[in-house]
């Protein structure tokens, strides 16, 4: 395990690879077996079962107990325990010391001597020589290394070494060794060794080796191994043709020994019989006999016949022999023979024989008498020489000394071999003795040497030569085949991942709304997606190879071509926006060409994107449009705002007036009018804050059928007869949440404007149905939500309006009507009233075919119609309490307070909302209610609002504004006691507070209202 923080260590997994784990456990198991099984025949002391070859000694038990580290090492190895590996490398490290030295000095393990059944002098150790200490320490070093790089590649070669060397160690077993070692090879030793190189071996090319392991030391090995290999082998054939020519001059010399033997017998044989025949026989036979044995014996010098009394007498001789006994010069020895009668051979000196060696045989011719007999004279070098040339192979060359004295001599001046292959061998005959010596001349070892040595070293270096290149070809191909498969491999992945990642672009680029095409530099179409292929209502297959003048009008191609130009050119991006007409249908296209380059950086082409942009200029002009709504709305607000206090104290003291005034007065009629034109100012201020979105709505449940209805009825009333008002309303219409004001002042702006549009003749349609939520197509930009709408067409067949014209009709002031004919916000105000019903409104026209306004507003499912407005009370009550009224307008002040303190109020005044907290903060128990205005300085009435609350939760505060209830947040609709709507009469304000304070008594819990009845005002079309 790695602490973190630490790099790991570079060494490698001791667990090998799966098939090498698998030779492992096998070579393990193989080895413990062999160990065990040797270890357990020494323990019962029966060494002598483990000697299969009866001139080799058995495994000693020290190898038995290497051997069962040596598989113990491999089993721990294959199953990853490293410290048990370590510790079996390191103990069978040191059997191959102990082995080691054993063969040097007679030391080492005596376990026979406590532990083992008594087997005798177990040491000098046979059966563990020195090579099977070696081999021990080889794979030890091997073993213990073999998680690092260079153990990787240590292990195969060792593992190589100790199969050769096992098959060595057998082959060469019975071979007798030069060195001073007390062990020797067994069988089960060099089976052992073989083993277990096999399985480093095999796992050396299981694991891979590095590349120049494979490259070249692998080769260098195989053939290093079989040059010693073929060395050995040549040896190996060198000793024995060295012993079978030591054989044959063995033979060689035991045969002619044999043979001169067996003719010095068959030598006296001859004399005997001669002898006897000469004693019975005339003397010519004799002669005749004696001549014929003479002629054919070689080196025969003669016989001759001695008498009892000694006397010579020659049958057959050469020139000058002896004639008398005592000249044989043999003492009394031939004397003695002949007076006993018996066979003698004796050796007479040179001196007698004319400096020749001879050989006397003497046959009585009666044995045990002393009848005399014949004595035949041999000289030695003849007699020998014709039995050595005769029976001695070719070449060989002889020599027969007697005392140390050469007595025959057969090319004996060649004497090279003589030392090293000379065969001597002493042979008696009848007390005479003499040295036999045969060896091969250099005519012998010449035909002897046979060429299978040579011819075996020589095929054996060419075939290591040949293995050692094949293995390197096999390795260069093994390594060459895994790179070409890795290359293939990686090509394969490429050209997949190029296949994958051109099928994606293509769809991605198949799937863009933009069309997308490439151009040379010869403004040549090389591609095109399908989008651009539709654009231009063409197939792939058209525009690919085709220039802009083959696809596009004139003006369009030109266009075209000077923008590719430009980038082929300057190499800069071009953007462009065109008008073009495509499938009858004038569109807006955006176009970007970007310059493609090669690897050097030059232009090679052009890439261009084009897309239809006229829905989203036409979503700019509609947001454009309606910002300049939200900035007249502004506008509008600010001025009805303060138009409304304005309204609010005109309206409340001419009701003053009004009411203090008798009816007959003559200014009761002025007074009138000037609320009657108040009432109108109080419309306009209305239009105004609908404009704005600010004013209040009433919000009911509403069929457009019944409104398009009452509308139609009116204006058939007031329309020229000749324009055509028709209706076509859908049965069964879904109703929609709306204000009814609203939307009768939207369909009379629509009706009016359409009957505008008409000259002379024509038609005004009023159509509603009922749209589903799949055939809606929602406007982009908009707040719409999907779902069910109902629509409201108005369709004129009047001029029609251009696309400029149409671009602007919501424009607030806009309108193409004559001066003093039209004030241009009819439209704007119609769309902000289709906009705060959350709906919006579409318009389709052209010049000529009249225009069509489509209004989608969202069904109102299930709910319940408005309750009616209650009625006023008709008894005016007393009030009491104090209320605190604040507005930043003093003369809406002074009125409030004013109507308030007439109803009997005790009455609290703030110019603006710190004011009214300081107030309150002073006087919170007495104050029963806050009037509070919205809109003040210093201080608005939103944030008193929520700084009263803080005060006091339980705060009863009455709203007043000019503004819809809408425009409060969630927090001021729960808590308020009530809300009125500016302009107000006093009226209505002091119904508000006395429903209030009526209601919820200041000792009593306060109730959350959800608002005041506002003033209801006429709504005016202009």
């Amino acid at each position: 395990m790695t602490t973190p923080g630490t790099n790991p260590s570079p060494r490698r997994s001791v667990r090998p690879r799966t098939g090498c784990h698998g030779v492992l456990t096998a070579c393990g198991s193989v080895l413990l077996a062999l160990g065990g099984a040797v270890a357990l025949t020494w323990a019962c002391g029966e060494p002598e079962l483990l000697q299969f070859v009866a001139t080799l000694a058995p495994l000693h038990y020290t190898g038995a107990i290497g051997f069962l580290f040596w598989g113990g090492a491999y089993r721990a190895l294959a199953t990853g325990r490293v410290r048990t590996t370590n510790g079996l490398a390191a103990a069978l490290g040191l059997i191959g010391v102990l082995v080691v030295t054993a063969n040097v000095l007679p030391v080492g393990l005596r376990l026979d001597r406590w532990a083992l059944e008594p087997a005798g002098d177990a040491y000098p150790p046979g059966g563990v020589g020195p090579g099977l200490g070696i081999g021990f320490l080889l794979a030890a070093v091997a073993i213990a290394t073999v998680r690092t790089v260079a153990g990787v590649v240590l292990a195969p070669f060792v593992g190589a070494l100790l199969v050769a060397g096992g098959a060595v160690y057998l082959a060469t077993a019975n071979t007798t060794s030069g060195l001073p070692v007390h062990g020797g090879p067994s069988v089960l030793g060099g089976v052992g060794v073989g083993v277990a190189g096999l399985a480093l071996l095999a796992c050396g090319f299981w694991a891979g080796f590095p590349s120049f392991t494979l490259g070249r030391a692998v080769p260098a090995a195989v053939g290093l191994l079989g040059i010693v290999i073929t060395f050995l082998l040549w040896a190996a054939l060198n000793a024995d043709q060295g012993r079978r020519i030591q054989r044959q001059v063995q033979f060689e010399t035991a045969h002619l020994r044999r043979l001169a033997l067996e003719r010095l017998g068959y030598e006296i044989h001859q004399v005997e019989d001669l002898a006897a025949g000469s004693f019975t026989k005339p003397p010519e036979q004799v002669k005749l006999d004696v001549g014929s044995y003479v002629g054919q014996m070689p080196g025969a010098l003669g016989v001759a016949r001695i008498d009892a009394a000694g006397g010579v007498t020659w049958i057959e001789s050469q020139p000058g022999p002896p004639q008398a006994l005592s000249e044989f010069n043999t003492g009394a020895q031939l004397a003695d023979a002949v007076l006993a009668g018996r066979t003698v051979v004796l050796r007479a000196p040179r001196s007698s024989w004319r400096g020749a060696r001879v050989l006397l045989i003497f046959a009585p011719h009666r044995p045990g008498t002393a009848a005399g007999g014949l004595v035949a004279v041999f000289r030695l070098q003849n007699f020998f020489e014709s039995l050595i040339n005769t029976n001695a192979g070719p070449g060989y060359a002889v020599t027969l000394t007697d005392r140390g004295e050469l007595l025959f001599g057969r090319y004996s001046s060649d004497t090279a071999a003589q030392e090293r292959w000379g065969q001597t061998l002493p042979f008696t005959f009848r007390g005479l003795d003499w040295r036999l010596s045969v060896w091969p001349t250099q005519d012998v070892l010449a035909r002897e040497s046979l060429s299978l040595p040579k011819l075996s070293l020589l095929i054996g270096l060419l075939m290591t030569a040949l293995l050692a290149l094949a293995v390197h070809l096999a390795q260069t191909a093994r390594s060459r085949t895994s790179a070409l498969e890795n290359e293939v491999r990686e090509r394969e992945q490429a050209e997949r991942a190029m296949r994958q990642s051109e099928g994606k672009y293509r769809t991605l680029i198949e799937n863009l709304g933009q069309g997308v095409f490439l151009q040379d530099r010869d403004h040549r179409f090389v591609a095109a997606n399908a989008p651009f292929c539709r654009g231009l209502g063409r197939t792939e297959a058209e525009i690919v190879g085709a220039t802009e003048a083959d696809l596009f009008d004139p003006v369009r191609a030109t266009s075209h071509a000077d923008e590719v130009h430009a980038v082929l050119t300057t190499g800069a991006s071009v953007e462009s926006e065109n008008e073009e007409v495509a499938a009858g249908r004038r569109t807006s296209v955006r176009r970007v060409l970007t310059p493609v380059r090669d690897a050097s950086g030059a232009t090679v082409g052009v890439l261009g994107i084009c897309w239809d942009v006229t829905e989203q200029r036409r979503l700019e002009e509609h947001v454009h449009q309606a910002s300049k709504m939200d900035a007249i709305g502004q506008l509008a607000g600010g001025i009805a705002h303060d138009f409304n206090n304005l309204l609010t104290v005109i309206l409340g003291n001419l009701d003053v007036l009004l009411t203090q005034s008798a009816p007959d007065a003559p200014q009761r009629e002025l007074a009138t009018a000037a609320q009657g034109a108040t009432v109108r100012a109080a419309a306009l201020t209305q239009r105004l804050l609908g404009f704005s979105r600010r004013h209040q709505l009433d919000w009911r449940p509403t069929s457009l059928n019944a409104l398009a209805t009452e509308v139609v009825a009116l204006l058939q009333r007031t329309i020229d007869p000749l324009i055509r008002l028709e209706t076509a309303l859908a049965p069964d219409l879904w109703p929609v949440r709306a204000d009814p004001t609203q939307l009768t002042q939207v369909l009379m702006n629509l009706c009016l404007n359409a009957r505008d549009a008409i000259t002379g003749a024509g038609r005004i349609l009023v159509e509603t149905a009922c749209v589903g939520d799949a055939e809606v197509r929602l406007p982009h930009g908009s707040s719409a939500r999907p779902g069910d709408y109902v629509r409201l067409r108005v369709t004129d067949t009047g001029a029609g309006m251009t696309p400029e014209v149409k671009a602007r009709i919501y424009e607030p002031f806009f309108t193409t009507k004559e001066v003093g004919k039209g004030t241009g916000l009819g439209l704007a105000m119609v769309f902000a009233i289709v906009r705060q019903h959350k709906g919006w409104i579409d318009c389709r026209s052209e010049v000529g075919a009249g225009t069509r306004f489509d209004i989608y507003l969202p069904r109102l499912a299930g709910a319940p119609a408005l309750p009616p407005d209650a009625a006023p009370a008709t008894q005016v009550p007393t009030g009491k309490g104090t209320v605190l009224v604040v507005d930043d307008e003093e003369m809406i002040r002074n009125l409030a307070a004013a109507a308030l303190q007439g109803r009997g109020y005790r009455v609290l005044q703030a110019a603006d909302g710190q004011q009214a907290l300081e107030t309150y903060a002073a006087q919170r128990d007495a104050i029963d209610l806050v009037i509070l205005d919205l809109t003040m300085p210093v201080l608005s009435g939103h944030e008193a609002f929520r700084q009263l609350l803080t005060l006091n939760p339980a705060v009863r505060v009455l709203f007043v504004s000019g503004y819809a209830v809408e425009q409060l947040s969630d927090l001021e609709k729960q808590s308020m006691a009530g809300f009125v709507k500016k302009p107000y009469r006093p009226t209505e304000l002091l119904q508000a507070v006395d429903a209030v304070l009526r209601d919820q008594p200041a000792s009593g819990p306060r109730r959350t209202p959800t608002s005041a009845t506002p003033i209801r005002l006429p709504s005016i079309i202009a």
